[in-house]
């Protein structure tokens, strides 16, 4: 469902303004929340499905073209993500059934060894999906902090924008900033 928000723009029903979207606001930590979290092949393929429908909402959108491909840089990287996350779910895998065919064949020295790099290789990859994580989200709030925008509404306490629609008479504004 389609709703005006704030006089800012149009959103969907789970609240996200895609205007503000082409404006550079985009987190990519949110979907590499949702990547790490995913466990399965089908789940990634279904994540990088909404991150193409979310890249033909913000190109759509009618922002700034620099910040459009601003946003879908970070959203193409997280897709990127999702690719080398299913070659590593492929080839764990892979790894899991070696170590039953090992069990099989009662080779239990060969069986041991597999199953140690087999785990050491899924924690190392979680570990690094966290920390992807947390470096995009502090390289966002950096990045947000820089910003002429944020810097207009927090240094000065006005701005330009919201003086001119007081006086041509529309006080139905509103200010969203992401930190």
């Amino acid at each position: 469902m389609i709703t005006k928000f704030s006089g800012l723009g149009y959103s969907n029903s789970n609240g996200i303004d895609y205007n503000k979207l082409a404006s550079g606001n985009v987190s990519s930590a949110r979907y590499l929340s949702r990547l790490a979290s995913a466990e399965s092949r089908g789940a990634i393929i279904m994540l990088k499905s909404n991150l193409r429908r979310e890249i033909y909402k913000i190109s759509k959108s009618g922002g700034d073209e620099s910040q459009i491909k601003a946003a879908v840089a970070r959203i193409k990287n997280v897709m990127r993500k999702a690719d080398e996350k299913i070659i590593k779910l492929n080839n764990e895998k892979r790894m899991k059934e070696r170590i039953k065919q090992e069990k099989y064949a009662e080779k239990r020295e060969e069986e041991q060894c597999l199953s140690k790099r087999y785990k050491s290789k899924v924690y190392n990859r979680k570990q690094s999906e966290r920390l992807n994580v947390v470096r995009a989200a502090v390289c966002e709030e950096k990045q947000i902090g820089e910003s002429e925008y944020y810097k207009a509404y927090t240094d000065a306490g006005t701005s330009e924008t919201p003086s001119a629609n007081a006086a041509e008479g529309n006080m139905n504004t509103s200010i969203d900033v992401m930190i």
